[in-house]
């Protein structure tokens, strides 16, 4: 596991999430998101994850192309939450 650059909380894993990814899957996304890779992000919002990490903000990461739906892993701003969801339950 890469270094953790925050704390992730209580990790929710929606419905339509578990219908489409294994829990492997599951714990790959949140290795990326939590070390910093933020999947398909723009640079702006890779910059704005980096700035909510250290300024106690939300983080969200995106990622497309693996599965056949975008998953979206977003931590809230006091990090005791952390939500592994769909694109459309977003």
């Amino acid at each position: 596991m890469e270094k953790e650059l925050f704390e992730l909380g209580e990790i929710v894993v929606t419905p339509g999430a578990t219908e489409l990814i294994t829990q492997f899957g599951v714990l790959f996304v949140l290795n990326c998101h939590v070390s910093g890779n933020y999947g398909n992000v723009s640079e702006m919002d890779w910059k704005l994850n980096q700035w909510a990490i250290s300024h106690g903000e939300r983080i969200v990461s995106t990622y497309s192309g693996i599965w056949e739906k975008a998953v979206f892993v977003v931590t809230e701003r006091d990090r005791s939450v952390t939500t592994v969801l769909l694109g459309e339950e977003y």
